[in-house]
């Protein structure tokens, strides 16, 4: 509600909220308290039924495909607009052309105000150019990089970016990640994690899921990547990426028999882990793999997965220079408006 009073000075504001299917009681909350504004037209709430887990990139697709204003903003839940925000963004876009706001200073320009991380989701484009980029990348469904590869597929797309670097502008609710990842699988999913040694640099990592479900990667480790190189032991080398992912993560399932592993791949394939009894390991026809025990190297892996998967892409998609990377599919699904029972098909 504060955001809506903040911007009342602006006549042709429209702020749509979507409901990704939330489980908390949004809906009614919304239809308790913000029936003067869905009356007015300044809010207009959208709803889906259709997904079974929040996926950030697709969430976004959707809502910024309703709108139909020139200019669409992005805010996440916990951010604030501040007073008179709309009236400054459009102020923006009359005096500037091919660019964007952006809570991100990816150069650092401007070291007296440093815009908090929380703010990244804080975009401002042009309705054009959120088609001609394809919106978010829908292959990131879960939380990270998602802003920051909108972000560089837009300059790709020779738009500039301005800061929002006014501190009236830069408020938000203050959290810590345990609530913004309250809703996303832990790591304590993970049943079991069998790992195969490759060389001092590179590991194969099969993460076993409780559910039935596993993914398989080979995770490099940046520090002992070059470690045969005795120039390397008089720089001073500082590892901003510690691991990174070789390929995107195989995802397949596994089951049980008599000790032995054996796993299914989704688009095809099999593997066969037989379990040693006297040494405690599994054979494979790639080599040995090691059940991981170490309760902190299962969850630093835990935690690795979790962002692996978006920051592969993010770092895929500048070093090929991809710029829609949805390939003309992207923010399709079928919402409900304002509480009406009339289907509205996005496609």
């Amino acid at each position: 509600m504060q955001n809506i009073v903040d911007n009342s000075d602006y006549p042709n504001l429209e702020i749509l909220l979507f409901d990704y299917n939330s489980s908390d009681g949004l809906g009614i909350w919304i239809k308790e308290n913000f029936r003067k504004y869905i009356g007015n037209g300044l809010l207009q709430y959208f709803h889906t039924s259709e997904p079974s887990a929040f996926h950030f990139a697709h969430s976004k697709n959707v809502i910024f495909k309703m709108a139909v204003g020139d200019i669409i903003c992005n805010l996440n839940a916990d951010h604030f607009t501040g007073a008179g925000f709309a009236t400054f963004v459009n102020s923006q876009f009359n005096l500037n052309n091919d660019f964007f706001l952006s809570g991100m200073d990816f150069k650092n320009k401007f070291s007296r105000f440093k815009t908090p991380s929380d703010l990244a989701g804080k975009i401002c484009i042009k309705r054009e150019d959120f088609y001609t980029t394809e919106g978010y990348d829908e292959r990131m469904g879960t939380y990270g990089f998602d802003d920051e590869d909108f972000v560089n597929r837009l300059m790709m797309a020779k738009k500039r970016s301005i800061l929002i670097n006014n501190s009236e502008f830069s408020k938000f609710i203050r959290h810590d990640d345990s609530e913004r990842f309250s809703f996303e699988k832990s790591s304590d999913k993970y049943l079991s994690i069998i790992c195969r040694p490759i060389s001092p640099s590179e590991s194969s990592m099969i993460l076993m899921e409780k559910s039935g479900e596993l993914s398989i990667g080979t995770i490099i480790n940046t520090g002992t990547l070059q470690s045969s190189d005795y120039k390397r032991a008089f720089k001073n080398n500082k590892i901003k990426e510690p691991f990174h992912l070789k390929e995107d993560w195989i995802i397949g399932s596994w089951k049980v028999n008599n000790n032995n592993i054996t796993i299914l791949i989704n688009n095809g394939g099999t593997m066969q882990l037989k379990f040693n009894k006297r040494h405690k390991f599994y054979t494979a026809s790639d080599g040995i793999y090691y059940l991981l025990k170490n309760a902190n190297t299962l969850n630093v892996i835990a935690h690795f997965r979790f962002f692996s998967t978006n920051y592969f892409h993010m770092k895929n998609n500048l070093a090929r220079r991809i710029i829609n990377p949805n390939n003309g599919c992207f923010g399709r699904s079928t919402v409900f408006k304002n509480f009406t029972d009339f289907p509205i098909v996005i496609r």
